[in-house]
């Protein structure tokens, strides 16, 4: 975005509100953004569609018609004892036993268990909009890439996300994406 403080006179540098990594062949991105002000609290939304990597709904690839286990998952969430989590996969994307995880609250990463339970892992999502994937500690990747040297070793159903973003100081600073899904 750029701002003006004087009616559109002059503008502002430009602000990258959220950088997506790109992979080997396609990036990461956002599109389709819509931004509105609260005319009482003068907060402003801004409401974009987030793609991993990919060429969003027009690749002609079946995204996010996936069944894992009987249960659909397109929406990029799975629901464990009654909350819903971001999935993550193996990077093959594969839908095989054992492969599936989810993202807590707090980005530590639990596998998900054939029997319904989960088991925490080594792996963190310390930072959603960024996508980068921890293992001990250690960069292990990013999970909106599918390909490259940065593909995580999990990565995101590919889907399309719905991200808001916020900010109550008109545009200076922003908050962190809250998913949608």
């Amino acid at each position: 975005i750029r701002r003006s403080k004087d009616g559109g006179k002059t503008w502002g540098d430009v602000q990258t509100l959220i950088d997506l990594p790109g992979g080997s062949s396609r990036d990461s991105f956002t599109i389709d953004a819509s931004m509105v002000q609260d005319k009482n609290s003068g907060r402003v939304f801004l409401l974009v569609d987030m793609f991993p990597e990919s060429t969003a709904l027009m690749s002609g690839s079946p995204i996010g018609n996936t069944e894992i286990n009987g249960q659909q998952v397109n929406s990029g969430y799975k629901e464990v004892e009654g909350r819903r989590y971001l999935m993550l996969r193996g990077a093959d994307q594969t839908a095989q036993a054992g492969n599936i995880y989810t993202v807590r609250d707090d980005g530590t990463v639990y596998q998900e268990l054939e029997d319904g339970t989960s088991v925490v892992t080594d792996y963190t999502v310390p930072d959603r909009s960024s996508g980068q994937l921890l293992k001990a500690g250690n960069p292990a990747g990013n999970v909106y890439l599918y390909t490259g040297s940065n593909k995580g070793d999990l990565s995101v159903v590919k889907t399309s996300y719905l991200w808001l973003i916020s900010s109550d100081d008109d545009g200076e600073t922003w908050s962190d994406p809250v998913c949608l899904n």
